[in-house]
């Protein structure tokens, strides 16, 4: 630990050893935190059909039961971002976009939350 709240640095050995917290080291979230956050730049206007397709889907006649998990805290989220994966991997699951399509590439990488993760990595795994 050091005195940078929230940043747990990497501890050097064999072999290196380190945590970070989604979705920037200092808050509460989840992988697709991130994601959302580059899909704001990479696909803004698919992000905005998700959240409409999403936002339909809670306002019907759906049961509680149904819409329980996305009423969970990070539901909305995990369907926003599955549904834009479905559209840009139809029937595959969220890894294979995230492998596949633009979310964690190109101008992406220059995103804050994003380069604080790529920092991480590059130091956990000792790349330049």
């Amino acid at each position: 630990m050091h005195d940078d709240p929230g940043k747990i640095k990497v501890i050097q050995g064999l072999p290196n050893f380190g945590a970070f917290v989604l979705p920037d080291n200092s808050n509460d979230g989840t992988l697709e935190n991130l994601l959302l956050h580059s899909a704001e730049k990479i696909y803004p206007n698919l992000l905005a059909m998700a959240k409409d397709y999403v936002n339909t889907a809670k306002n019907t006649d759906l049961s509680e039961a149904e819409l329980e998990g996305i009423n969970k805290p990070a539901g909305e989220n995990k369907a926003i971002v599955g549904a834009m994966a479905n559209i840009l991997r139809p029937g595959k699951a969220v890894q294979v976009s995230i492998q596949d399509n633009d979310w964690l590439r190109g101008e992406a990488l220059d995103l804050p939350l994003i380069k604080s993760v790529q920092e991480f990595l590059q130091s956990l795994f000792g790349l330049p």
